[in-house]
């Protein structure tokens, strides 16, 4: 933004409204341009101001970064406080509602009831990756030793990681190796943030991957 000092005249003064939100500004005019009466570093506001305010185009922004992470879903639908709770889901809802990113959470039960919505709910609260677990198993295929080792390390490193659908479709062991491997490694790191939504539960799970170790990791979200 350009900046201006001294002693400067002001030509006009009104209150633009954001033609989105109703937001509200008083500003001050001069020569090159609307300023804020309460910005004393005289900041010129863009001229675009009225069609939409700085915040809608943060927000506007935001959903677009949502709609990346969540592969293009309208995820700005998917707060908690649009989720339809129901008798079966009240125990899923309240967990996600005091989840802050310092625990780990698996989130089982049937196509429908929403463990997708509450998964994305995280990302309107704090930074967070999303990832499908077919698109986290396809990241791994045909990597070298040394680009397995960085794949796993990003995922280790994670601050909040956020795992849909594990289980989902066809599996491999390869794939069950890898998610093994990024919990514990987050286990020995002692990195929580880990949240895992899957349709099976954790016995079911095992039997499905062949790997009794993998349920065992999971039973300590």
């Amino acid at each position: 933004n350009m900046t201006i000092s001294g002693n400067v005249e002001v030509v006009a003064a009104r209150k633009l409204i954001c033609a989105v939100c109703g937001n509200t500004v008083l500003v001050k005019r001069y020569e090159w341009g609307w300023v804020r009466m309460d910005d004393e570093e005289h900041n010129i506001l863009p001229e675009e101001w009225e069609k939409q305010c700085e915040r809608c185009r943060n927000e506007e922004a935001h959903r677009g970064f949502l709609r990346v992470q969540f592969g293009g879903v309208l995820i700005h639908r998917l707060t908690l406080e649009a989720f339809r709770e129901t008798e079966g889901t009240a125990e899923a809802l309240r967990v996600m509602r005091v989840f802050d990113g310092g625990g780990n959470v698996y989130l089982w039960g049937p196509c429908g009831v929403g463990k997708s919505h509450l998964l994305a709910s995280v990302l309107h609260r704090m930074p967070a990756t999303y990832e499908s677990y077919p698109t986290f198993a396809r990241r791994f295929r045909g990597l070298e030793a040394h680009q397995e080792e960085d794949r796993l390390r990003q995922y280790i490193l994670k601050a909040v990681l956020l795992l849909d659908d594990v289980g989902v479709g066809r599996t491999t062991e390869f794939a069950a190796q890898m998610l093994y491997e990024v919990l514990e490694g987050r286990i020995k790191q002692e990195r929580a943030g880990l949240v895992i939504t899957s349709n099976l539960s954790l016995t079911a799970l095992a039997e499905k991957m062949g790997d009794d170790r993998l349920a065992s990791r999971l039973a300590g979200c």
